[in-house]
């Protein structure tokens, strides 16, 4: 878990607030919704949440099962649970981001990439085939696929805790920068 000196909602502003900045992604995409679950938890996505649990948290809101849209091409899937603490400062409890669609027309041939934050023990009957993903992987870990052989998309660094506005921000810099370096 990673803490902010904040409560929650004042954390989701500021995220926002920050894609709201990110130039990768096109305009009137810049925001991501979120909902409250339960007194403590609040969970926020675009892209990363299955349609059951959107039609209970996000009744009616479509937004939450859209990626954000890149500039350029690709697309960008968050997702985060929220917790405050009984102090009303607040932790992401679990996060995922994913770049997905990259255009392969970069010169560090980049093609996905994704941060796992897990908040429990790894789950599931093995790989996610859109991704290349296994579930033994480190619970917390970041994973790129490059427009290469398989033995170069094996990269995935075990990492602890990340804070999401840093990586947007680094993601948002390095995209922008690839694909318009002017």
């Amino acid at each position: 878990m990673i803490d902010f000196n904040c409560n929650p909602v004042t954390y989701i502003q500021r995220l926002n607030a920050h894609i709201g900045r990110c130039m990768c992604v096109m305009p009137g995409e810049r925001t991501v919704p979120y909902a409250q679950q339960g007194k403590d938890t609040w969970v926020l996505c675009r892209g990363h949440i299955e349609g059951n649990l959107a039609k209970k948290l996000f009744p009616g809101d479509d937004m939450v099962l859209r990626p954000l849209q890149l500039q350029w091409g690709g697309e960008l899937q968050l997702y985060a649970r929220l917790r405050q603490r009984k102090n009303g400062q607040g932790v992401v409890a679990k996060a995922k981001l994913t770049c997905l669609g990259i255009p392969g027309a970069n010169p560090n041939k980049v093609l996905s990439l994704r941060y796992d934050w897990d908040e429990g023990k790894p789950s599931g009957n093995g790989w996610d085939d859109d991704l290349g993903d296994n579930f033994e992987h480190p619970w917390h870990h970041f994973h790129v696929n490059f427009d290469l052989s398989n033995e170069a998309n094996e990269l995935r660094m075990p990492l602890g805790p990340a804070c999401m506005i840093t990586f947007l921000r680094a993601f948002d810099y390095w995209y922008c920068k690839t694909f318009n370096p002017t």
